[in-house]
């Protein structure tokens, strides 16, 4: 007799959508030890925290732009020719 699969993760999001609860966030505790419950308080308080983990660029160290040129005797980024025979080959492939 074959072995029948057990597919718990089907079976627990089943009781998930059957169940009453529901999740919510909070109360939160701020740098200052102090209890936070109120949704635009935690919502600063996020924002705070997601805010100091990305990092910051610094504007002066942003690489050059290279430039592309179409032949060696013009001076700037090269004309793109778009047809509708150049879209349609695109498309299709």
């Amino acid at each position: 007799m074959a072995e029948k699969k057990k597919d718990s993760k089907s079976f627990f999001a089943y009781v998930r959508g059957r169940s009453n609860s529901v999740r919510k966030v909070g109360p939160l505790v701020n740098s200052n030890v102090e209890v936070v419950d109120s949704s635009e308080g935690m919502s600063e308080l996020f924002n705070e925290s997601f805010g100091n983990v990305f990092t910051k660029e610094i504007l002066d160290d942003i690489p050059k732009a290279k430039w592309e040129y179409k032949d060696s005797q013009k001076l700037g980024i090269c004309d793109i020719d778009i047809n509708e025979e150049i879209v349609i080959y695109k498309l299709q492939s």
